[in-house]
């Protein structure tokens, strides 16, 4: 079985966050007391006002976007400038979404381009002085995926005004010499979206192009602490990391001070391995998920269609090979071979498994000559001459020699 090793993380944000909006007031230096949550109003030390779209998930801080809706649309920047240093230029939509550091490419875009005039990061439009500034690219999207959280809260129209989906909004984050990042609005007919709620799409946009900037605020929060209780490990801590060898659900129980916990649960489940190993020993090749093997190895294959947690199968092969001779043999009469006599030429064959245990075969071509043998019967006088012998006496007598054969 493969261990499965997911890391569970406690999303605060989605835990009791669309409670009845509630006003809060920051202090000089932007903290807030008390319990915040996604949709709240905050009002900053010089009465400029936010709503809350974005809390971190440890609770330290988060977010705001500015309550009402800049009607004046601007150009990132008037002409084509070099790239300013510290700002992330980035074509890759997954880094982009990391990239969250408005704050200090604004104050960048202001200290090369000065902080006057009718363009995205001068004070008359974000009031940088007082905190605001233009979201990073991450920033902007993250505001956008909760557009349609808080336009159904109910919050008073006093505190918030909706974002117009038929704008583009710039972001901080530049994306080459002459362009920066913007975010389209959901209603456009050229839109992309990201998932099913993110209401909206990145473009590149000329910077010299006039499009709507909201900007957004940090706050930082002053409240009571969190405790967690995970199970089945008996965890305390906000995150764990877990490799369940089965399928296990976890949960999470979240206190906070004197209020009601609330849980959240993840079943984590963990498929069977599909790797498979054979083992194979075979004569001369061996043909395995399609492919003709002739050589001794270890062969890896992958499934062009892997199901979940399927790996690469292995073959551990063994190749042993048949064997085959041929005996070329000239012989009088008679020739054994393999314990057959043969009296006759020809081509014969042998079939056995050799010591490897595969089929082998061996061939004998074989050619028989034949002796010779002749009878002579003679009646001389005195004596006879036979084949260069003199003979004097009566008698049989023999004449051995190899004929022509």
């Amino acid at each position: 079985m493969k261990r499965l090793t997911v890391i569970l993380l406690l999303l605060l944000n989605a835990m009791n966050l669309f409670s009845q909006v509630a006003h809060h007031n920051a202090d000089a230096n932007n903290k807030v007391s008390g319990s915040v949550h996604v949709g709240d109003v905050i009002t900053f030390a010089n009465n400029s006002k936010g709503v809350v779209f974005y809390i971190n998930p440890d609770r330290t801080g988060g977010w705001v976007v500015r309550s009402t809706d800049n009607t004046q649309t601007t150009p990132w920047w008037s002409t084509s400038g070099p790239n300013v240093e510290g700002i992330t230029d980035v074509t890759d939509i997954k880094e982009l979404l990391k990239d969250v550091n408005g704050y200090d490419h604004t104050a960048q875009i202001r200290s090369s381009y000065g902080t006057t005039g009718s363009y995205a990061a001068s004070n008359s439009i974000i009031d940088f002085s007082n905190g605001w500034y233009i979201p990073a690219a991450g920033q902007l999207r993250k505001l956008y995926s909760m557009v349609s959280v808080l336009e159904n809260m109910g919050i008073p129209a006093a505190d918030f005004t909706k974002l117009d989906t038929l704008k583009d909004y710039w972001s901080s984050t530049e994306r080459a010499n002459n362009g920066a990042w913007a975010i389209r609005g959901c209603n456009t007919s050229s839109q992309n979206l990201f998932d099913a709620n993110s209401g909206g799409q990145f473009v590149t946009v000329s910077k010299s192009t006039n499009c709507a900037v909201r900007a957004i605020h940090d706050f930082v929060m002053e409240e009571g602490s969190y405790s967690f209780l995970w199970t089945p490990t008996g965890d305390t801590i906000p995150n764990i990391t877990v490799s369940p060898s089965s399928t296990t659900q976890y949960c999470v129980t979240v206190s906070y001070g004197g209020q009601c916990p609330s849980q959240a649960c993840q079943a984590i489940t963990v498929l069977p391995d599909q790797h498979n190993i054979d083992t194979v020993t075979a004569c001369d090749s061996y043909t395995w998920h399609g492919t003709t093997y002739t050589a001794s190895g270890v062969y890896d294959w992958m499934d062009p269609n892997p199901a979940p947690c399927q790996g690469a199968d292995t073959l551990y092969l063994t190749i042993n090979y048949s064997s085959h001779s041929i005996d070329t043999v000239t012989a009088c009469e008679e020739y054994e071979w393999n314990d057959t006599v043969y009296t006759q030429s020809g081509m014969f064959y042998h079939h056995y498994q050799n010591e490897s245990g595969c089929p082998s075969i061996d061939t004998l071509i074989l050619t028989i000559n034949y002796s010779s043998h002749s009878i002579d019967t003679v009646t001389a006088c005195e004596e006879y001459e036979w084949n260069d012998t003199v003979y004097t006496q009566s008698g049989m007598f023999y004449h051995h020699y190899q004929n022509e054969s």
